[in-house]
C-alpha cells in the first residue's frame, strides 16, 4: 500500500487503547525448527505497541500481508521455543522508502528487555519494493523467548523474519565412482542410531514405541520423542519414523510390550507358539491390528504425529506398525 509521512488520521483513543492491550486473533508461539529454516509471518506477531504496526493486505508478500508502517519507538514482539540450544541466523524481509533501524531487545533474566542487535532496514525507494536484510547470528538456549522489535526511524513495512539454522547437521556425500548403491544417500537410507560414526546416508530409520510416546490415553509425550531424535546416530539426519506397538523378541515375552498399557487393556492380544502344532515352541504374543478400537487409537496417535511433525523439516515420512 502506498503511504507518505503526512499526518495520519487520528483514530478515538479508545480504540488505540484496545490495541495495546488486545493480542492478535493469530498470535502464537513458533517452535524454530533443529534443522533448516523457519518463517515467521511478521502480521502474526504476539504483540503491539499503542503507536502500531499493524497488518495491512499486501500483494508482493508471503501470505497477502505485511506489518506495516510504524514510528519511532512503536514495536512489535514474537515468542519462538528452542527444542535444544542452538544457534541460528536471522533476517528479515522488508520495504522502505527511505531505510530503517530497528533494534532486537530480549527478556533477560530479571524479566527486562535488553538489547541483542541492531538490524539495518535497507533503502528500497517505495513501498511495494522488498529486500532482505543483512543476516545476523543469534544464539538461543532451549525453552521459550519473547523478542521484541523496536522502531528506531520511521518507516518500515515488515514482511516476514526468517530463522536459519547455522549448522543443521544434515551430512552431504559426494558419491564415488563405481561405490554402489550402499553408499549413495539418494538410493535408500541406513539405520544408523546404533552406529552413530556411519555418515554414508542423511537419512535414518528411527522407531519411537508408542507406550513411551503415549503412556496415557491421549497424553503424548513429546519430550520422550525428542529424547529419541536427539540420540547419537538420529541427530542431524532426515528421519524416517516409526512408532511401534508389540512386544520385543530380545527380553522375555512376559516383559517386553512396547506399547502402552491403557491399549493393551482395551484391545486385548493374540497368543499361540511359534509353531501352532508343536506345543513346546516359542510363545507369541501380537497385536490385534484389526481390532475396530486398536484402529481408532492408532489414527488419533499418527493424527498427534503428523500434527506436530507437519512443519519439521526432520521427518519426511511417518509410518505404523
Amino acid at each position: 500500500m502506498s503511504k507518505s509521512y503526512a499526518k495520519p488520521r487520528i483514530l478515538p483513543t479508545v480504540i488505540l487503547l484496545l490495541l495495546a492491550i488486545v493480542p492478535h486473533a493469530s498470535a502464537k508461539t513458533f517452535r524454530l525448527h533443529p534443522l533448516g529454516n523457519t518463517l515467521i509471518e511478521a502480521e502474526n506477531c504476539t504483540a503491539t505497541s499503542e503507536n502500531f504496526p499493524y497488518a495491512e493486505p499486501c500483494k508482493q508478500c508471503s501470505g497477502g500481508q505485511n506489518l506495516g508502517y510504524f514510528w519511532k519507538d512503536s514495536w512489535f514482539e514474537i515468542e519462538v521455543h528452542v527444542v535444544t540450544d542452538c544457534d541460528y541466523h536471522v533476517s528479515m524481509r522488508t520495504s522502505s522508502v527511505e531505510g530503517s533501524s530497528l533494534q532486537l531487545l530480549g527478556v533477560d533474566d530479571e524479566g527486562e528487555f535488553r538489547e541483542i542487535e541492531q538490524i539495518e532496514i535497507p533503502k528500497t525507494g517505495n513501498w511495494r519494493e522488498y529486500t532482505s536484510t543483512d543476516t545476523f547470528k543469534l544464539r538461543l538456549a532451549a525453552g521459550t523467548h519473547r523478542m521484541r522489535f523496536k522502531n528506531l526511524i520511521d518507516g518500515a513495512n515488515v514482511d516476514y523474519l526468517t530463522f536459519a539454522v547455522v549448522d543443521d547437521g544434515i551430512v552431504s556425500y559426494r558419491l564415488p565412482k563405481d561405490e554402489g548403491p550402499n553408499k549413495n544417500p539418494l538410493k535408500g537410507f541406513g539405520s544408523a542410531w546404533w552406529r552413530p560414526d556411519d555418515e554414508y546416508a542423511s537419512v535414518g530409520f528411527q522407531y519411537i514405541e508408542w507406550g513411551g510416546f503415549e503412556p496415557q490415553d491421549d497424553q503424548f509425550d513429546w519430550d520422550y520423542v525428542e529424547e529419541v531424535l536427539n540420540r547419537d546416530g538420529s541427530r542431524g539426519r532426515h528421519l524416517i519414523l516409526q512408532f511401534v506397538v508389540d512386544w520385543d523378541t530380545r527380553t522375555p515375552v512376559d516383559d517386553n510390550y512396547l506399547g502402552p498399557e491403557w491399549l493393551l487393556e482395551k484391545v486385548g492380544e493374540h497368543r499361540g507358539h511359534a509353531n501352532p502344532d508343536d506345543p513346546t515352541s516359542r510363545l507369541m504374543r501380537a497385536t490385534k491390528y484389526n481390532d475396530p478400537t486398536y484402529i481408532q487409537e492408532a489414527q488419533e496417535a499418527i493424527r498427534a504425529l503428523t500434527n506436530y511433525f507437519k512443519d519439521d523439516p526432520r521427518v519426511f515420512v511417518l509410518q505404523a506398525g
